[in-house]
């Protein structure tokens, strides 16, 4: 058997091993970035927020909302963030920030909490809303020390 041969072979052998691992590591890695720890409180605030969304007529019910685009929640390093669209009434704004107040105070392993009230629409649909600045008109950060 010739070297060259026998190096295709020990080649082939470790070609599929070679790709497991690094699958697995750019999983592991990935999977490194977010803390899910506080799933339960992000998909809650996000009910929250879209309820009381339905309840000022922004949007019909939870899939007129879902369908809107108007709820986007996201893991954050020790607690999650909130964003909430189309919201320029006061009252709404209002009562956004003690949902997400209510909700901090209540879990007190929750060590940070961001709000992002943004005036204009967030459409996913279209590329190049991607890279245009959307328009915050609030941010509100709840934060405890470890």
């Amino acid at each position: 058997m010739s070297a060259q041969t026998r190096n295709d072979r020990i080649l082939s052998w470790w070609r599929p091993i070679g790709a497991l691992v690094v699958g697995w590591a750019c999983t592991s890695a990935n999977a490194g970035f977010e803390d899910r720890t506080y799933d339960e409180q992000r998909v809650l605030a996000g009910d929250q927020m879209r309820l009381i969304l339905q309840n000022f007529g922004v949007c019909g019910d939870v899939q007129d909302c879902r369908k809107k685009q108007l709820v986007f929640s996201s893991p954050t390093p020790g607690g999650f963030g909130i964003d909430v669209y189309s919201t320029t009434d006061d009252r709404i704004k209002k009562e956004i920030i003690s949902a997400c107040l209510e909700i901090f105070m209540s879990n007190p392993k929750v060590r940070r909490l961001d709000i992002g009230i943004f005036a204009g629409t967030f459409k996913t649909d279209d590329w190049s809303m991607l890279f245009k600045k959307r328009q915050m008109i609030l941010t509100v950060r709840f934060e405890r020390e470890e």
